[in-house]
């Protein structure tokens, strides 16, 4: 009862109170935000691009880097711009720059790779799914793309946002998806720029208009507890998507934070299982 009073009441005036003396910008990368990298060895010519979610950062793919590389593939982490730094950066940050910082990862690894599969959590669903109506993407696989928000008044509050954020810059995370996430020992805002809020809503209307020029095969999945996205987000990609394979998982017992599921080892298994499938790892001819 105590703790929930402290998150209900205690923590939006200390974001309020974060508005008026904030933090100084600090760019810097946290150790944990650093970007990762793997290389099989030989003359390997497949990548894959790993994208994490809103306020996280690249550690939380730290149980599928090393797992993908030992199958044969060059695989990349990519750090969308503002996280991992500071909640103050993340607020100067916006939609364009979130796109351009996955797109520059992606244009590394092309060089050295002739096909590129992208993994993406979240927010990293939405920057994927336009760089892949742009660029020629191998596959894709989305974990808990919030295609579809379940709070519909975010839409409809959207554009006050903005306005809003210059006297109430900060809101607090949920709780309980921070306490998801950081069980595992990854890192996430406690807080989240209103700015940023705004972006994301952006960035979904962006995603949900680029759909239809996505034609790589696609693996969507979502938790059936997922508290942000709405259920019926894999249906609206299957709808959508140019592409002609579009799988479909349901994931029992996982929230949005999908490595919070039950059975992580089955969720990492399906991911590598559809990556195989559709984009087995390719190698120049010795």
């Amino acid at each position: 009862m105590v703790k929930s009073f402290v998150n209900v009441i205690v923590e939006p005036f200390y974001a309020v109170f974060q508005s008026f003396w904030p933090d100084a910008v600090d760019d810097s990368v946290k150790p944990y935000a650093i970007e990762q990298y793997y290389h099989p060895g030989g003359d390997c010519r497949t990548g894959i691009l790993l994208v994490h979610g809103f306020g996280a950062a690249p550690d939380i793919f730290d149980g599928f880097v090393e797992k993908l590389g030992e199958l044969g593939y060059v695989v990349k982490t990519a750090r969308i711009a503002g996280h991992g730094t500071s909640t103050a950066h993340f607020a100067t940050t916006t939609l364009v720059d979130w796109y351009l910082s996955v797109r520059n990862r992606f244009v590394e690894l092309k060089e050295e790779c002739d096909e590129i599969v992208i993994v993406a959590h979240s927010l990293g669903s939405l920057i994927s799914i336009v760089l892949a109506s742009i660029y020629d993407v191998k596959s894709l696989v989305f974990m808990s793309p919030p295609i579809k928000l379940r709070d519909k008044a975010l839409y409809r509050v959207n554009f006050m946002l903005r306005p809003v954020s210059k006297l109430v810059k900060y809101w607090p995370t949920d709780r309980k998806a921070v306490e998801q996430v950081e069980r595992h020992g990854f890192k996430i805002y406690e807080r989240h720029p209103l700015s940023a809020v705004a972006n994301l809503i952006d960035m979904i209307e962006m995603a949900n208009r680029r759909l239809p020029m996505v034609t790589a095969p696609i693996l969507a999945m979502i938790g059936d507890q997922d508290e942000f996205a709405e259920p019926l987000v894999l249906d609206i990609i299957k709808e959508k998507a140019g592409s002609e394979i579009v799988e479909q998982w349901v994931v029992p017992h996982a929230p949005h934070a999908i490595i919070d599921c039950a059975d992580f080892e089955t969720l990492k298994d399906r991911i590598k299982g559809f990556i195989l499938k559709y984009s087995p790892p390719v190698r120049n001819p010795a």
